[in-house]
């Protein structure tokens, strides 16, 4: 599962803190900062309802602390005094976002100082609770800045059939496959589309053009290599196939496409393009996120914008 060891220091704790809690749609009024921050590692902020269902700014004081690799608890020892604190950053919530969790007697004293004076509002994120936001809302770009390892453990490459599939690079023989893992937008597949015969007849994997493998680029090096008169390249990108209701969409349209224009690919094309699908099953049959979903959701209003 997800290891918060690999963030190395609590000011990088702070910094994925912000980033995370940013894309939660909290605001953030104060950063976090180097040297002495008064008992405040930053300070973010939310629209809440008061008590006339009117909108108001609410300003939580956040402390960050990092002890995945103790696995020790966060302990009144080390969250001292928090009233006093929320009083002189001039905050209404206490906010504790933590690698592990907090022990009980925290929890019992924070809630304790609550009162509509000093702590109005007392949440904490810890561990676990992170982990299950970051997998449940799909927050798969900060994991891979923040924990790569942990990223590739939960979307790992597994074998659908046995035995694993390669999804290679026709040009460079780069494994496309394990590099969607970290780097999902680098591969390209490629179809040899022929209007003299309205057919797709043939279907190429490459990276995009850039690939630091060749010098010209692996896409343009298939369409030098199997271009000619009358030839088309339609593309799609492959991350879309790691989508799993892309992927199911992509199946059944080439499934109605061979059913009501068999020729429409050759046999070696489908052939090939069933190939590509089985091994990015390996990839993609997984659980569906949020992250999924709204990205599923913007593919089908640009297809409806364009057909």
């Amino acid at each position: 599962m997800i290891d918060f060891k690999e963030i190395p220091n609590g000011e990088q704790w702070e910094l994925f803190a912000q980033a995370f809690l940013r894309q939660l749609g909290f605001t953030i009024e104060i950063p976090p900062g180097r040297g002495a921050d008064r008992g405040r590692d930053m300070a973010v902020s939310q629209l809440m309802p008061d008590q006339d269902g009117n909108q108001r700014k609410f300003v939580w004081l956040v402390s960050c602390k990092h002890n995945a690799i103790s696995g020790a608890s966060v302990t009144p020892m080390v969250e001292n005094d928090v009233p006093a604190r929320v009083r002189q950053h001039q905050a209404n919530g206490f906010m504790g976002f933590y690698s592990t969790i907090p022990s009980q007697g925290l929890i019992d004293r924070i809630e304790g100082s609550k009162s509509p004076q000093d702590v109005q509002a007392v949440e904490f994120f810890d561990g676990a609770r992170i982990a299950e936001l970051l997998i449940s809302r799909g927050m798969t770009l900060l994991m891979a800045q923040y924990m790569p390892w942990s990223l590739a453990a939960l979307r790992p490459v597994h074998p659908t059939f046995g035995n694993l599939i390669p999804l290679l690079c026709e040009v460079c023989r780069n494994d496309l496959l394990q590099d969607s893992i970290l780097r999902p937008g680098w591969g390209t597949i490629l179809f040899r589309h022929d209007y003299n015969i309205s057919q797709v007849t043939s279907v190429h994997l490459s990276c995009k053009d850039g690939c630091l493998s060749c010098k010209d680029g692996c896409n343009s090096e298939i369409e030098s290599r199997y271009g000619g008169d009358g030839v088309i390249w339609p593309s799609a990108e492959l991350r879309d196939y790691l989508n799993p209701a892309i992927f199911m969409m992509k199946m059944q349209e080439h499934m109605n496409q061979m059913r009501y224009i068999p020729l429409s690919f050759s046999e070696a094309a489908h052939h090939k393009y069933m190939q590509i699908f089985s091994a990015l099953s390996q990839r993609t049959l997984r659980l569906t996120t949020q992250e999924d979903l709204v990205d599923y959701n913007s593919y089908m209003e640009i297809r409806a914008a364009f057909s």
